[in-house]
């Protein structure tokens, strides 16, 4: 006796259900076939992503990856619910502090796949090239490219 939406509403539910940095996971294996992630680069996302629960100043990243995760959650199996056009809102106005964060994180903890997933779901979910603008953003040979400073400021983990 099932229904033949019943995958969809359980996907929305699960997603709900686990909309939270803590769970990300939930939502990031139901999105991960539409994403085309491989079995191995979803387990080693992940462990990144496992590693960074663990330092809050990378929570806000793990939102970011959250809310984006639910653009295309909302986009592919909830449409009424479609939100891009606000969370590319919230983004274009933090992209400068995000891009500096992210580079920070590659610095700090390493993450590959983790920015690696986060620059496709940019991509896909908003549009925006955020692998260009990271690799826009790096130093080179030690030296700053001039990264304009953002008026975002950070205070443990979060932005104010």
């Amino acid at each position: 006796n099932y229904r033949g939406d019943d995958l969809i509403v359980n996907i929305n539910y699960m997603c709900d259900k686990y909309n939270n940095i803590y769970f990300i996971d939930v939502p990031l294996v139901c999105i991960s076939d539409l994403m085309n992630i491989e079995p191995e680069e979803l387990n080693r996302t992940v462990g990144d992503i496992n590693r960074l629960l663990s330092n809050c100043r990378y929570h806000d990243i793990l939102e970011l990856f959250l809310d984006l995760l639910q653009v295309l959650r909302k986009r592919f199996f909830s449409p009424a619910e479609e939100n891009s056009r606000e969370v590319f809102l919230k983004v274009a106005h933090k992209l400068d502090y995000y891009v500096q964060k992210v580079l920070s994180l590659e610095k700090e903890e390493g993450a590959e796949d983790l920015v690696k997933q986060l620059s496709s779901l940019m991509k896909t979910a908003l549009g925006i090239d955020f692998r260009m603008l990271l690799d826009a953003n790096r130093p080179v040979n030690g030296l700053s490219r001039g990264v304009r400073k953002t008026s975002v400021k950070e205070k443990d983990g979060k932005y104010e």
